[in-house]
């Protein structure tokens, strides 16, 4: 159970109703991020899924920041002192760089 909850997750998908309460129960909250699989994810998913998120009762104010920024720039301080994460489309402008960092992120979620 420990290996699990040293493990990072993210929310891409539809984590609620159930799931966001079962990763609850064995993940370190600290160690749950936002995911959108924004730009394979129409934009009109993810903005409801962000907004499912945001109104969900279960959630304090904090622990919904630490998944949509705080864990994020704990893994990421780079981003820290930039006043927010450039998630947005002309982020993946270029793509051979988006296909590193891709890459890199599948490489990474297998490992985790």
């Amino acid at each position: 159970m420990e290996t699990l909850r040293g493990m990072y997750y993210d929310l891409a998908g539809f984590p609620l109703p159930r799931q966001l309460k079962a990763l609850l129960e064995i993940a370190d909250p600290k160690h749950i991020l936002y995911g959108s699989d924004y730009p394979f994810t129409p934009e009109p998913v993810v903005t409801a899924l962000a907004a499912q998120l945001d109104g969900c009762p279960e959630l304090s104010t904090a622990i919904r920041t630490d998944f949509m920024r705080n864990n994020a720039l704990s893994l990421f301080p780079k981003f820290a002192n930039t006043g927010s994460l450039d998630i947005s489309p002309s982020f993946f402008l270029n793509r051979k760089e988006y296909d590193r960092q891709r890459q890199f992120m599948l490489a990474l979620s297998v490992v985790m």
